[in-house]
């Protein structure tokens, strides 16, 4: 990623919004409402990289190294936020 903190800025500002919209939805099948704001936690986590359990021969240089491939795909960053609310 060339600017991973304004990609976490972006997921984290979806993450919230996204919460407080399921807040609110949870709170009208309750028959209750939300107050204010009590707590705010926040984690994020990235494209974790598999490790490589064994070595494959086929792909063995003369010295033993092993060229591993580098796949393409997608990275992702994940925010997870949880957010309290005072109920009335």
């Amino acid at each position: 990623f060339d600017k991973p903190e304004e990609l976490r800025a972006q997921a984290r500002n979806k993450a919230i919004n996204d919460a407080k919209q399921k807040a609110m939805v949870l709170a009208g099948d309750l028959g209750v409402s939300l107050g204010k704001l009590q707590s705010f936690n926040e984690g994020y986590a990235g494209s974790p990289i598999a490790p490589m359990m064994m070595r494959s021969e086929a792909g063995a240089t003369k010295d033993g190294a092993v060229a591993l491939p580098i796949p393409s795909g997608e990275q992702e960053v994940t925010v997870q936020v949880t957010l309290t609310y005072e109920v009335r």
